[in-house]
């Protein structure tokens, strides 16, 4: 039927034309973890530091631009430190860009908190951009006691 071709014409120029600028262009993802497991636990505060990875795959053809963040979700902005990132690549630059969260360890207790990272833009498609980080609590509760068998 008419609707049948017009629709696979369609279809097939825009992936025939999408598949194109992204080899051109290539794409940018987070390249340290794993995409099957878009959760990451830390096992405590003391853990200090996250390297994030991200870098442009597939071609590196044309400048791409893109930006770096952590979004709160449990976990409070005092829980950690992390400052939104613009990432740059020139024409030709396949560099891998590393962004760094500072996990504050506090004494205040509080239960497994969490907060997004993702990659966002608007020139250059994305593979895998978020995970979600859950910090596991290390704080005494309020009135609870703790026997250190080392000292004890």
């Amino acid at each position: 039927s008419v609707i049948r071709w017009v629709w696979y014409v369609y279809f097939s120029f825009n992936f025939s034309v999408s598949q194109t600028i992204s080899q051109a262009y290539g794409m940018v993802e987070i390249m340290n973890y794993d995409p099957q497991q878009p959760t990451v636990h830390i096992d405590e505060e003391t853990h200090g530091t996250i390297h994030i990875t991200i870098g442009r795959i597939g071609g590196c053809k044309h400048a791409a631009e893109a930006i770096a963040e952590c979004i709160p979700q449990s976990a409070k902005a005092l829980d950690y430190k992390c400052e939104s990132r613009f990432l740059k690549w020139a024409d030709k630059d396949c560099s891998q860009k590393t962004f760094v969260v500072y996990i504050v360890n506090d004494d205040e207790y509080e239960e497994e908190e969490q907060f997004l990272f993702r990659v966002t833009s608007d020139n250059i498609a994305l593979g895998f951009n978020r995970i979600t980080f859950v910090i596991a609590r290390n704080d005494v509760k309020p009135g609870e006691i703790v026997i250190n068998p080392s000292t004890a």
